[in-house]
């Protein structure tokens, strides 16, 4: 089940079960795993990054004709993602060279969306915290104590 923040600078993102996009994706034989390209680079370029996500689902889709543009996509994709999750202050951030590696795994390489999905959702849920507790109200001892 997703779920919706709103982050402070006004952005909606998505929390989405680190399988959903695997599942969803077996279910409508691939096509949602491009829709989930899509969105999360959406996602992305709403938290300052400079990605057009229609070209990066041009490059992962048709892409796949030159060869190397898919790996491009998905390396600067799981940069981004790294970028964003430091900003956020996740510590354990995601390895931009291992979500590649995982796509020339035979078998393994399907749980690379789910990797990149969970290191969205921790960046994700560290700033939607840092949010909540930036507007959360003082402690009937904090204004005891001014």
């Amino acid at each position: 089940m997703a779920s919706t923040h709103t982050l402070d600078n006004g952005a909606t993102v998505k929390v989405r079960h680190p399988l959903a996009p695997l599942g969803l994706a077996i279910v409508t034989l691939g096509i949602y795993q491009l829709v989930w390209y899509y969105k999360i680079n959406a996602e992305l370029r709403s938290q300052g990054e400079d990605v057009s996500p229609g070209v990066a689902l041009l490059a992962v889709s048709l892409g796949l004709v030159l060869i190397v543009p898919p790996f491009v996509s998905l390396y600067n994709t799981a940069e981004r993602i790294r970028r964003v999750q430091e900003r956020a202050g996740v510590t354990s951030t995601i390895s931009p060279v291992l979500a590649l590696v995982l796509m020339f795994i035979p078998l393994i390489n399907m749980f690379q969306t789910a990797y990149m999905q969970s290191a969205l959702n921790a960046a994700w849920e560290r700033s939607a915290g840092v949010t909540a507790l930036a507007v959360a109200a003082p402690t009937p001892a904090a204004l005891a104590t001014d």
